[in-house]
């Protein structure tokens, strides 16, 4: 009985790699964490848009207003 229960250590401890159950929950974690990250990277890209376009508008305005001191008119 012994000799058995030596054989199969051997070959566990000599086999190497992953189970496919490793392998799924490793898969299975990685589209959890990519379910919660793509929709925070998209309303931060919104953000980064909407941020962009505030601060042309208040170049628009500062432009304006410099051309309206010079000419004493808007274009």
């Amino acid at each position: 009985m012994n000799k058995i229960v030596e054989r199969l250590r051997e070959k566990n401890g000599s086999q190497k790699g992953f189970t496919l159950i490793e392998l799924l929950v490793v898969i299975a974690i990685i589209a959890i964490l990519a379910a919660i990250a793509i929709p925070q990277y998209a309303k931060y890209r919104q953000k980064a848009f909407n941020s962009a376009a505030l601060s042309d508008l208040k170049n628009v305005q500062t432009a304006a207003e410099a051309y309206f001191a010079d000419h004493q008119v808007y274009p």
